[in-house]
């Protein structure tokens, strides 16, 4: 028997789940060809196979193959799912939308599940070659929360098959002017996410840790309550956490902070943002320690009205705290501002924190690891050449005054 037989019946088991969504999806795509849910169930079709792919590429590491039966049964459930749901006699249209949406949002709660289960199992070894396993895992939370501000948006009879309009998740339709930029730093603004990298690879190897950059640098973006179980199993409340995350903050700012440089045209941007009546409020995973210095480096610190980072919350990106705290600093509501962003754990955040996100490329993320931004773009310069037709090009109709920035 193969010693990792479970193991090969678990992913199957996935495989077969990923079969079942893709094959409701395509049916949703073709059923809302050229609407707003069409282009949505058209992304997240895009996504999903592109999960089953990785998921798919681990078989052969483990001496497995497809389940042709299982492969089989996903295409039965999916017909009789659709029977249920669209053709039989009085069914309401919506309501099968609806159920659809909850049966996806399921699907994908599951599919984080199975990261998580491999991270596990792959933290005694190398047993699938170097895959990021904590980047599908945020691609998956990144994807439930698609689906589910489309399923209340559904519920709420907000949307209907027949809206067209923009692509972009259903539930992402603004009807509020933008009042407020919510800003990432590092990556975004600045060019130091290999430098937190390379901080973190020393003071890890300082204390016997042997971590490689390549197995960090895709984690950069994390905040360190959230990096230092994944690639080191260490909790960041525990003495050995804290002594560690100082080291790699002194490191930072001693050896590696002096040379970071801001992205061509983050300054011209912030100032036509300000110029718009925009409120600018910074919302970082970096520690609160290094806030005022990420920004000095940036040159744009007399620019920016507030800023939160992950020493003001309980827990950092992924998760929305400290989005939501960057909101309650602005002093406006998740559809009146739009946060610009360069890791899967920004659009995580946002995205949880019923915010839109604009991603950018130049902190080193591609466009599908960005997946579930509004809009992406190659760097702060690219996003000021199309402002205008950018998430940001409406009017922000400033209906209470601004904060002043400081200095």
């Amino acid at each position: 028997m193969n010693a990792h037989e479970p193991l090969h019946r678990y992913l199957n088991d996935h495989l077969a789940g990923s079969d079942y969504a893709i094959a409701l999806l395509e049916r949703c795509v073709d059923g809302h060809d050229g609407d707003r849910l069409g282009s949505f169930f058209a992304d997240l079709l895009t996504r999903i196979r592109e999960d089953q792919d990785a998921a798919r590429s681990l078989l052969p590491r483990i001496g497995g193959e497809r389940s042709r039966l299982k492969q089989l049964s996903a295409w039965a459930g999916e017909k009789v799912t659709r029977w249920k749901l669209h053709d039989s006699p009085g069914a309401e249209p919506d309501l099968g939308l609806l159920e659809i949406l909850e049966f996806l949002a399921l699907g994908v709660h599951g599919k984080a599940a199975l990261w998580d289960s491999l991270s596990a199992i792959a933290a005694d070894g190398d047993l699938f070659g170097g895959l990021s396993l904590a980047r599908l895992r945020e691609r998956a939370r990144s994807q439930r929360a698609d689906i589910e501000s489309a399923r209340l948006e559904v519920a709420r009879g907000l949307v209907r098959p027949a809206d067209a309009g923009a692509g972009g998740a259903p539930g992402r339709a603004r009807r509020d002017a933008v009042r407020a930029a919510l800003l990432d730093i590092d990556g975004t603004l600045l060019d130091s996410n290999d430098a937190h990298a390379r901080a973190w690879v020393e003071a890890l190897s300082e204390a016997g840790r042997a971590v490689t950059f390549a197995r960090v640098r895709p984690l950069i973006g994390m905040g360190g309550d959230q990096f230092l179980p994944e690639v080191a199993g260490i909790d960041a409340d525990s003495e050995e956490g804290r002594r560690l995350s100082e080291r790699r903050g002194r490191i930072f700012r001693e050896r590696h902070l002096p040379g970071c440089v801001p992205y061509p045209g983050v300054r011209a941007l912030l100032e036509r943002m300000r110029g718009r009546g925009l409120t600018l409020v910074v919302a970082t995973s970096a520690s609160g320690d290094d806030l005022e210095r990420l920004l000095a480096a940036a040159g744009v610190a007399d620019l920016i009205h507030a800023a939160t980072s992950a020493s003001d919350v309980e827990e950092s990106k992924p998760e929305p705290d400290i989005v939501s705290a960057a909101l309650d600093k602005a002093g406006v509501r998740a559809p009146q501002a739009v946060m610009i962003g360069d890791t899967p754990y920004d659009v995580a955040a946002a995205s949880s924190a019923g915010v839109e996100i604009v991603g950018v490329r130049c902190g080193g993320s591609c466009a599908a690891e960005l997946a579930g931004a509004v809009a992406v773009y190659d760097g702060p310069a690219h996003l000021l050449e199309e402002l205008d037709r950018s998430p940001f090009g409406a009017d922000p109709g400033a209906t209470a005054p601004l904060p002043p920035a400081p200095g």
